[in-house]
């Protein structure tokens, strides 16, 4: 599942900036999923996970592999599953309807360009 929050006077006032953006994030999930762990981890190593243990690096990035949804979509139902603690008492956080925050537009746009 790939959630890029933005504000809306974001993408009001630079829909493009905001197009590249996700098009960017869709097109490194894909290359994180098409590559093998071991590439992956050479790549962001040196920059990310200097000088640290590399069988814990491995272990952690093995995971995020193994654990991530690479299609891009939060649906309907997911969100309602992740509402159940964004919203429970105490959390301040105001319910918010599944129609009024997700734009998949921009995914759309990216898996057009991108296929």
């Amino acid at each position: 599942m790939l959630v890029i929050y933005t504000l809306q006077d974001t993408i009001e006032q630079d829909r493009a900036m905001v197009q590249a953006y996700v098009s960017a994030i869709h097109r490194a999930m894909a290359f994180v999923k098409a590559t093998p762990l071991a590439d992956v981890q050479a790549l962001v190593t040196p920059k990310y996970f200097s000088g640290i243990d590399p069988d814990a690096v491995s272990a952690e990035l093995g995971f995020d592999k193994s654990t991530w949804a690479y299609d891009g979509v939060i649906d309907k139902s997911s969100f309602e599953r992740g509402a159940k603690p964004w919203y429970r008492k105490g959390t301040d956080i105001p319910e918010t309807k599944y129609e009024d925050v997700v734009d998949i537009s921009f995914l759309q746009a990216a898996r057009a360009k991108y296929k």
